[in-house]
């Protein structure tokens, strides 16, 4: 699952369930959001099992999740062919 991925909730396996359908809808719909170049670098917002609307930052649709959905989980994805990694956790070894 990404690392960009924006989730909250109160009970932790239905966010995962939701999460994870959530991750699922965006997948399956990223190849029409990259059909149209205008949407390439947003950030998609996922919720309900759907994209919802693209923001131009991360902030933005972050923002836009807390308003729609409350404390419901969400996504914040990048609209991008091949997601680049951002964050690291643990010890990071170099690939040999």
């Amino acid at each position: 699952m990404s690392l960009t991925a924006a989730a909250h909730g109160s009970e932790n396996r239905g966010m995962a369930v939701s999460v994870e359908t959530d991750y699922d809808a965006f997948r399956r719909e990223l190849p029409d959001l990259l059909a149209d170049p205008q949407n390439h670098d947003l950030f998609a917002l996922v919720g309900g099992g759907r994209v919802v609307g693209l923001y131009p930052t991360f902030d933005a649709a972050a923002d836009a999740g807390y308003k729609r959905f409350g404390l419901d989980p969400f996504l914040v994805q990048p609209v991008v062919e091949k997601e680049r990694p951002k964050y690291f956790t643990g010890r990071a070894v170099p690939w040999r």
